[in-house]
């Protein structure tokens, strides 16, 4: 993969507590590292808030109350009846 250069201004206490967690030399993949994982959930973010959203209703009508309605549906859909505990 090639790469960029760019020179990025952080305030020195910022710099300090990066230095001491992971070094000197290690600060470009932190701060790489940590900018991938940003750049992913902003894009993840732009993504759920397109119009249309990213499933069809009318295919997925299990969503229509939201996905953490039906996960928990799911969950309560699949706890035992005798009150144990699933085993993995």
């Amino acid at each position: 993969m090639s790469s960029g250069s760019a020179q990025i201004v952080l305030p020195a206490d910022l710099l300090q507590e990066i230095d001491e967690l992971v070094g000197i030399g290690a600060r470009t993949e932190f701060i790489t590292d940590l900018a991938r994982r940003e750049v992913h959930r902003l894009r993840l973010l732009q993504f759920l808030d397109e119009k249309p959203p990213g499933w069809d209703l009318e295919k997925h009508p299990e969503l229509k109350d939201g996905a953490a309605q039906w996960v928990e549906s799911i969950r309560r859909d699949e706890e035992p009846a005798n009150g144990e505990t699933h085993r993995n």
